[in-house]
């Protein structure tokens, strides 16, 4: 069969490239894309230099919600706890334990946070 022109067939499966990925960005994000992308490549082969450069650090969002979330489930067990105790006047080894166990938890939560937001001011 004669070729009729048009796009060259690729008979290379490692070069051809048959996945699409698509997402959304606002307007200044875009604007920040095309500062980075030089003018004389096209957007696809600027997004794979970017994406796929080995010194770019990868940014990942913090999910606050679930800090929110955990903090306040501890903070209700403590107020369960200190409760407790006001109202017995005893003081339980469990229970002082137990918040022990909560406030570490606390302390590596916040340290996570923390280490988080420190390397994307790094960045």
């Amino acid at each position: 069969m004669k070729n009729k022109g048009g796009r060259p067939l690729i008979k290379d499966e490692k070069t051809k490239r048959n996945k699409h990925v698509g997402f959304y960005v606002t307007l200044d994000e875009y604007k920040k894309i095309l500062e980075r992308i030089p003018e004389n490549i096209t957007l696809s082969e600027g997004f794979r230099t970017i994406i796929l450069s080995k010194n770019e650090q990868i940014y990942v969002p913090i999910n606050f919600e679930k800090y929110i979330v955990e903090v306040n489930k501890i903070g209700t067990n403590i107020n369960q706890i200190a409760k407790k105790l006001n109202a017995s006047k005893e003081v339980n080894i469990t229970d002082i334990n137990g918040i022990k166990n909560k406030v570490a938890e606390l302390n590596t939560m916040f340290s996570e946070i923390l280490n988080t937001l420190n390397n994307k001011i790094d960045s």
